[in-house]
């Protein structure tokens, strides 16, 4: 068993422009737990308090506002099994995006994710994987006659090459498609 707690923080400040200070930070715990040499279940949940970047594509011009600031909120359970050649993952991830002040109220939601991967062994080090994976977006506020129903979901799949567990570089490579309704 294995449980780990990490904390993080950025303070940035600027001397000639303060209304872009800013305070980012987050807390995450981790938990785990390997019942045999080749089967893993991790669990993690966290929080982040985030600063939008002003490169974000739908940031706010700088003003005498400074930078959106968002709670995130998150929870993952993770399982995989290694089994001689083959590789078995699944993956469960609910997040909550909670932008701060009421003119951001329209960007609040909630997205929930699923995948699972199975992959042979190529050689000793690799594997080669075929994810498919579904992502569903609820936002808080419902859809009015002014304005569409933001509610999506996503469902895709990616092939790829994955290096087994444990080794001194770990990583991965996918390609993939996915469908937006």
């Amino acid at each position: 068993v294995n449980l780990s707690l990490g904390v993080n923080t950025l303070i940035r400040r600027y001397l000639s422009l303060s209304s872009e200070n800013s305070e980012r930070g987050g807390a995450a715990i981790r938990l785990g737990w390997e019942p045999r040499q080749n089967q893993r279940l991790n669990l993690s949940a966290g929080w982040t308090r985030n600063v939008e970047g002003r490169g974000d594509p739908e940031s706010l011009p700088p003003t005498v506002t400074g930078p959106r600031l968002s709670n995130i909120w998150e929870a993952e359970a993770r399982y995989s099994h290694e089994s001689g050649r083959m590789l078995y993952t699944g993956d469960l991830v609910w997040r909550k995006y909670d932008f701060l002040g009421a003119a951001n109220d329209t960007r609040d939601f909630t997205s929930y994710q699923g995948a699972l991967t199975v992959g042979t062994a190529i050689g000793s080090r690799f594997y080669g994987t075929a994810t498919a994976y579904v992502t569903k977006r609820d936002f808080r506020l419902l859809a009015t006659p002014l304005g569409p129903d933001q509610d999506q979901t996503t469902f895709g799949g990616r092939i790829g090459i994955s290096t087994k567990e444990r080794g001194l570089i770990e990583g991965r490579a996918q390609i993939g498609m996915f469908r937006l309704n």
